[in-house]
């Protein structure tokens, strides 16, 4: 059933009709083969998994492995989403998730061997949201005392110097989407200190941003922009704005409160 989609689908689909019990091996085994085959696939592993909801069947941390090995050609939010769903199902990563995740994320080709050098050129190209989530849940791994693979230790080690130290010349919509990932998942102290760090912004709070966390980076964006003389974020994201038009003005002045 590997690699071949429609092997797995119309396999799925006979059971289903002649009444045999699908369980979760079975659906596994559809996703991997999703995950092995080329091109999109994504969409076929969204079905699978909601089938697998709808069964009421209990998903595992080989699924959820699967499911993110399957997003290879996916938006960003679709990883992070399937991570915090996995979360929510009170499932801890493994070894192997942290890889599949993590390679997903940085778009590694599964072929590829990089040594450190080569692995640290490579994220140079990978899309800033990108790079931005794979820290986030690097630092999930690092919180969890996760034992990594080589692979992952290689990644984590990139990541350590994959962010520029400042936002200067980046377009506002990448540094939009940057700071909406690094906040995605959580809004804690790290998170908070990540930005201060790489965009200068000092008063963000875990209450300055209600229900952007589950919007998508265009419906954030228009939020953003029809609330943009009352809201904060706002008021920071145009403070960036001015800060690239005018090298003397400063992002974070001494009269506005830090982070709590």
């Amino acid at each position: 059933m590997q690699g071949d989609i429609e092997t797995a689908a119309q396999v799925l689909d006979q059971m289903n009709s002649s009444g045999v019990e699908i369980n979760v091996g079975h659906i596994t085994s559809a996703m991997r083969a999703c995950w092995e085959a080329s091109g999109s696939t994504h969409h076929a592993a969204d079905f699978l998994f909601g089938l697998l909801l709808d069964l009421e069947l209990q998903p595992d941390i080989a699924v959820f492995t699967c499911l993110v090995g399957a997003y290879k050609t996916a938006p960003v939010e679709k990883l992070t989403n399937a991570y915090a769903t996995m979360k929510d199902f009170g499932i801890k990563p493994d070894f192997a998730f942290a890889e599949t995740y993590l390679g997903t994320l940085l778009r590694k080709p599964k072929e590829k061997k990089f040594n450190q050098p080569e692995m640290i050129a490579w994220l140079h190209q990978v899309p800033m949201p990108r790079i931005a989530a794979a820290k986030v849940a690097m630092k999930d791994f690092q919180l969890g005392r996760l034992k990594l693979t080589s692979l992952s230790r290689k990644f984590v080690a990139a990541l350590q110097v994959a962010l520029p130290s400042n936002w200067e010349g980046l377009e506002r919509q990448v540094a939009l989407q940057c700071l909406f990932e690094l906040l995605r998942d959580r809004e804690d102290h790290w998170a908070k200190l990540e930005l201060m760090k790489y965009t200068g912004f000092q008063n963000l709070k875990e209450n300055d941003l209600p229900g952007l966390k589950r919007m998508g980076v265009d419906q954030r964006v228009q939020r953003l922009n029809r609330d943009r003389n009352d809201d904060e974020l706002a008021r920071l994201l145009k403070k960036h704005d001015q800060a690239r038009t005018d090298p003397t003005a400063e992002l974070g002045s001494d009269d506005e409160p830090g982070i709590d």
